[in-house]
């Protein structure tokens, strides 16, 4: 192991695995783009780790979640409504004549992530 110019701790290993291009001999300094390269690289294993570990700690609630921004980023918006039975979400979105798609007992406004973004093209949803 040996250190850049930017006191960047730099081992062999790290830039055997960063690609061919990146070899260097031990003592060298790591290029900028290199540095740049590792840290994207560490930033990435981590978001990925994030998600592995909330997708097997809570299958359940990661698929609703991914679900739901599906719903968002297609354009629908999250509304809470007040009833009589309580507080009530409801999401809406789209142009055109209402249409209105109810899911089961126990199940969520994911159910729908892939068909109400193509209905809400026509319709209002």
């Amino acid at each position: 192991m040996g250190y850049n110019q930017a006191g960047w701790r730099v081992s062999y290993a790290v830039a055997l695995a960063l690609g061919p291009n990146l070899v260097f001999r031990l003592g060298e300094t790591l290029p900028v783009l290199g540095q740049v390269a590792l840290v994207l690289a560490a930033i990435a294993l981590v978001a990925i780790l994030i998600v592995i570990h909330l997708d097997f700690r809570r299958p359940v609630a990661a698929t609703v979640w991914f679900r739901r921004k599906r719903l968002a980023r297609a354009g629908f918006v999250k509304t809470t409504v007040p009833t009589s039975a309580g507080p009530q979400i409801v999401w809406h979105g789209g142009s055109g004549p209402l249409l209105v798609l109810l899911h089961g007992a126990g199940d969520q406004a994911g159910t729908w992530h892939k068909t109400a973004p193509d209905l809400a093209r026509n319709t209002r949803s």
